[in-house]
């Protein structure tokens, strides 16, 4: 019998209301199932993420991480990315059961994640994850895998009505900019797999290779849209525009990608975080959404 972490549970719970409620009460029955069904014994206690748990399992002699996620489309788009990358670069999947969000991915330690590394090594790093990423779409995808083109235009439809209804945080002039953009780039995004959160704590160190990539969020498009998470990540690490200007070109050079396109993507993707962040009430990533704009500079 496994213990849920109280805080996950009220978490969930406030987010998902009764179909949370139902599914935490579930997942004692569940995980038991599932550990009789592949062979799993319990080899530690549950460690929390956003709406899934992971708890460290053993098939054997070997160790695993059982991942349960309360049932989401997300979910979906997360095995179709690890299947499409096949354990280069990200985490290896072991097993699947998409009827019960259930995932047995191999250990990485989760003690260790790139937020460790200092801030230019990590640059070097990330670089190199989101040119391994950048794999041609699977034939016959499904719908699941969201298009970046269409995302952009999704933006483009909505980020003033958003900007009105947060009271408008910031200068029209940002939101002009940002829209211009994405009707700039938005319909001629690449047509390759990209990961829209690749952020420091989603890279844990491995054995089989150094650094891993968890809980991709697909997108087919430009590589150069993965970078915004891994600045707003770390950025109050960056003393100012210079450092962050040194970051960046560590990224684009280990990453082979567009300078001029990753700024861009830059831009749209800050005021649309600015104004999510607002949305659901966060303080400081809002702050740290203005300074980027600002370290940013004008185009």
């Amino acid at each position: 019998m496994i213990e849920i972490p109280p805080a996950f549970a009220g978490r969930l719970i406030a987010r998902e209301g009764a179909a949370g409620r139902t599914w935490i009460a579930s997942l004692p029955a569940l995980v038991g199932q599932i550990c009789a069904g592949w062979g799993l014994e319990i080899d530690g206690a549950p460690m929390a993420e956003t709406v899934a748990i992971v708890i460290p399992v053993r098939r054997g002699d070997d160790r695993a991480a059982l991942k349960l996620g309360f049932p989401t489309a997300l979910n979906g788009q997360e095995v179709i990315g690890l299947r499409a990358w096949d354990g280069r670069g990200v985490v290896k999947l072991l097993d699947v059961d998409p009827g019960r969000s259930a995932l047995l991915l191999e250990w990485l330690d989760a003690a260790r994640p790139l937020s460790m590394v200092p801030l230019m090594a990590s640059a070097d790093i990330a670089g190199r994850l989101i040119r391994r990423l950048a794999v041609p779409v699977p034939c016959g995808a499904p719908l699941e895998v969201q298009v970046l083109a269409d995302r952009a235009s999704t933006l483009v439809a909505t980020l003033s009505e958003r900007w009105e209804r947060a009271g408008r945080p910031f200068p029209e002039s940002l939101l002009s900019r940002a829209i211009g953009i994405a009707v700039e780039i938005g319909p001629r995004a690449a047509e390759t797999l990209a990961n829209w959160d690749l952020h420091h704590g989603n890279v844990l160190a491995g054995t089989r290779e150094p650094w891993l990539v968890i809980d991709p969020m697909i997108v087919a498009g430009d590589p150069e849209v993965s970078v915004f998470p891994m600045v707003v990540r770390r950025l109050d690490e960056m003393a100012g525009p210079a450092v962050l200007r040194e970051f960046l070109a560590r990224v684009v050079a280990a990453g082979g990608l567009d300078p001029e396109l990753t700024t861009a993507w830059l831009r749209v993707r800050a005021v649309d975080y600015w104004l999510w962040a607002l949305g659901i009430g966060l303080t400081e990533d809002p702050v740290r959404c203005a300074r980027l704009v600002d370290w940013l500079g004008p185009e």
